[in-house]
């Protein structure tokens, strides 16, 4: 596949195509975890790339993403890919094959509930629908993180 790093109108991704080119291609977007970027995603990118067009998303403030012009939340998260204006536009696609893992599960999970007719599936890897789930306290988790 031929790989090369995207900055988008809003965002930036890594992605990854047969050839160059686009097609009647599914589109994938994988989403990374807290503290991955794009980068994350590079044996994915080259397995994946062959017969997809496939996107590796820094999430907003990560990599070459800026951050989000308001909050970020689960719900922002979720419209910046799957919502108007969103990855999933800036890629030309109707629907996405969402692919998370960790926190990038989450907001994939996110982007399911909100946007159900963007999702065309979702994968999920070593997350769960919102923190604390394991018994770990979310203030707790939180300033582990930032320490």
């Amino acid at each position: 596949p031929v790989i090369a790093d995207v900055q988008g109108e809003r965002l930036a991704w890594r992605d990854a195509r047969p050839g160059g080119g686009r097609g009647s291609l599914p589109v994938v977007v994988l989403v990374h975890g807290l503290g991955g970027s794009r980068i994350s995603w590079e044996p994915q990118l080259a397995a994946l790339g062959e017969r997809a067009l496939v996107a590796a998303w820094d999430l907003p403030g990560y990599g070459a993403s800026p951050q989000l012009s308001g909050p970020t939340t689960f719900t922002a998260l979720a419209d910046a890919v799957a919502g108007p204006g969103g990855l999933a536009d800036e890629l030309g696609a109707d629907r996405v094959h969402l692919v998370g893992i960790s926190f990038g599960g989450m907001i994939a999970q996110y982007a399911a509930a909100a946007h159900p007719d963007r999702v065309a599936s979702l994968t999920l890897l070593a997350t769960s629908p919102k923190f604390g789930l394991d018994g770990t306290l979310p203030d707790e988790w939180r300033a582990a993180r930032l320490a």
